[in-house]
């Protein structure tokens, strides 16, 4: 299930399940992870900052229950991933 789909789920359940919360903490199934696998990474993590400082944001909206955040997080990480892959389209 994709991270869009597990908001939409949460918010009809009114919380995110743990399951959820360790998935949100975790480089290889957060948000980022689920972002193109062409991404830079060192031991999972995405090297670009803006995607490590996004991800820690992310992890904090599902652990804090926000869907609202949790959204517009998610939002950010697929624009920022994007410049991220079409900078390496470029090189």
């Amino acid at each position: 299930m994709n991270w869009h789909k597990r908001i939409d789920a949460a918010e009809k359940r009114g919380r995110f399940t743990e399951d959820d919360k360790h998935r949100a903490d975790n480089w290889v199934t957060c948000a980022c992870g689920e972002q193109d696998k062409r991404i830079p990474r060192f031991m999972g993590e995405p090297t670009d900052e803006g995607l490590q400082h996004l991800g820690y944001q992310f992890s904090g909206a599902i652990g804090a229950t926000d869907f609202g955040k949790a959204r517009t997080t998610l939002a950010r990480i697929e624009r920022r991933a994007a410049k991220v892959l079409a900078g390496l389209e470029e090189k």
